[in-house]
């Protein structure tokens, strides 16, 4: 870890000035749940840090060339929502929750997209392989709750099935699923970013954490993220990960049987066996419903949910142009006494209108394209449709923002600095 830590930053150190205050502006926005500590102070530093790296990077916001359709759109699309939202006929303590939440990724994704030509690769990968550091964190916070019990600032604790269910420092208690296989994505495509005990130890952790953190989407996104790097990855793997890889599903299924066969009753078995159980065979203490099968839950999702948030708002088919505003996303901006769409498509439609939609499809299938049709980028447009479908990736989140920023802007300007440099593999680096 000293080792990696080393390399880190004599990495950031190569990076222009502007470059090192937007990747500490990532670092202040994953770590977002510190507001729970001081929310004056975290926005006083985050506004600061945001201002100088704005300012540090004028030039190559009025440099950049790439001010396209597809970003004005999304951007325009992006401000009017919050207009819409301010005749919404919120009340002000309702408005003041729901923009501000809004406003912080709206910051982000400004920023990133208006100078996304002027950024390095070197920038890109270390931002990437911070995400994963991050990632390895948020795990570590669920098992050292699991045995020392819950973390003060983080989200309440609830229970599933008996046992105690904890948020990570992702943010919410449903953050972790779809943000930690992300991590998992980014270790199997990136792998040159990390060195092999760090490749393997930040692989278990992030593993482990999806079973003891009682989420359905996590065990979903795990099967979907292994099942397509077996399909499409491992004929052209080195010989080391393909090992791995199956060393992990093989060990996976071993400590899965011994667990229930031995000693059920150890509390990480616990974890596991009641993860897997809740996917396979049930699904009480949903947050959607209760003692219904998966299949009528992501039904649900489909039809009757999104049906309630457009009954309840009387919305018309014209509110499809430019949407409702912010009371279309509920609960995830602290409208909670609104109803929740639980899937992204129509709460985007609801919200923003088709065009905020399509605009933002655009840019994904716009980066899939100018990275050279990689096989990261569309595993993540993927993985990112069938976890809009459930309403578990929601681009507003500021983990997630920062990283969809991020992928956004790794388009062929960029993309062959990155594929030719690996620039934090020691053996690249040429540094003695």
């Amino acid at each position: 870890m000293i080792c990696s830590l080393d390399r880190y930053i004599r990495n950031v150190s190569r990076l222009s000035s502007g470059e090192r205050w937007l990747l500490m502006l990532v670092w202040i926005y994953f770590f977002h749940i510190f507001r729970n500590i001081s929310l004056i102070a975290y926005v006083v530093v985050m506004g600061f840090v945001y201002i100088i790296a704005f300012a540090k990077n004028v030039k190559n916001i009025c440099g950049c060339k790439t001010h396209g359709l597809l970003e004005t759109i999304f951007i325009l699309s992006y401000t009017l929502i919050m207009i819409i939202t301010l005749f919404s006929g919120l009340s002000f303590e309702e408005l003041f929750s729901s923009i501000s939440r809004f406003i912080i990724v709206y910051a982000i994704f400004v920023l990133f997209l208006s100078c996304r030509d002027r950024l390095s690769g070197r920038f890109v990968e270390l931002a990437y392989y911070s995400y994963v550091i991050f990632i390895v964190l948020s795990a570590l916070s669920l098992f050292y709750q699991m045995f020392f019990g819950p973390i003060p600032f983080l989200a309440e604790a609830s229970s599933r099935e008996g046992l105690i269910r904890y948020a990570s420092l992702c943010g919410s208690l449903t953050a972790y699923g779809t943000m930690g296989p992300i991590g998992l994505i980014l270790l199997i495509y990136k792998r040159e970013l990390f060195t092999k005990i760090e490749y393997i130890l930040y692989s278990f952790i992030i593993l482990g954490a999806m079973f003891i953190s009682l989420q359905k989407a996590a065990m979903v996104n795990l099967a979907l993220v292994i099942g397509w790097f077996v399909l499409s990855k491992l004929k052209k793997e080195k010989v080391f990960y393909k090992k791995f890889w199956i060393t992990i599903i093989f060990a996976g299924i071993f400590i899965l049987l011994v667990g229930v066969i031995f000693n059920p009753q150890l509390l990480f078995f616990k974890y596991i066996t009641t993860a897997v159980n809740y996917v396979l065979f049930e699904n009480h203490g949903s947050d959607v419903s209760t003692d219904i099968s998966p299949i009528a839950d992501f039904y649900q999702r489909l039809t009757s949910l999104p049906m309630r948030v457009y009954n309840f708002n009387n919305m018309s088919p014209s509110n499809f142009v430019f949407g409702i505003g912010l009371k279309a996303m509920s609960g995830t901006v602290g409208l909670d006494s609104y109803p929740q769409c639980h899937n992204n498509f129509f709460e985007m439609i609801f919200t923003g209108g088709l065009l905020y939609l399509v605009s933002f499809i655009g840019l994904f299938f716009r980066a899939y394209k100018n990275s050279h049709k990689s096989s990261m980028v569309l595993m993540i447009i993927i993985f990112a449709t069938a976890n809009m479908l459930i309403g578990a990736f929601i681009i507003s989140q500021p983990v997630l923002g920062v990283f969809l920023a991020l992928l956004l802007i790794a388009d062929k300007n960029v993309s062959n600095d990155i594929h030719d440099c690996r620039l934090l593999s020691e053996k690249n680096n040429n540094i003695k």
